[in-house]
């Protein structure tokens, strides 16, 4: 799509709270990735900003999900399925 610039997706934190902001339209896919992938994690709730935001457990491995980020949205501009499993603590 021209003019549509694409955002890097990261884990944001602020103090315990740990959570991906997600251009509308594909949060409820990368969390149902996410989730297949053992990461804990809140439905998508709308921000009113053009993103959706998706909570995290507050003790994930933040590494170990921004590598799932990055092969997801490598996979996504492959158009080829990528599955990585990252476990979450436990506790």
């Amino acid at each position: 799509m021209a003019g549509r610039k694409k955002t890097a997706l990261c884990v944001a934190t602020d103090g315990k709270r740990r959570y991906i902001s997600v251009p509308d339209g594909r949060a409820k896919d990368l969390h149902n990735y996410l989730r297949s992938n053992k990461v804990r994690s809140a439905p998508p709730e709308p921000a009113y900003t053009g993103f959706d935001n998706i909570e995290l457990a507050y003790d994930i491995d933040i590494e170990g999900v921004q590598a799932l980020l990055d092969a997801w949205t490598k996979s996504r501009s492959q158009g080829s399925g990528v599955r990585t499993q990252i476990l979450a603590p436990d506790g």
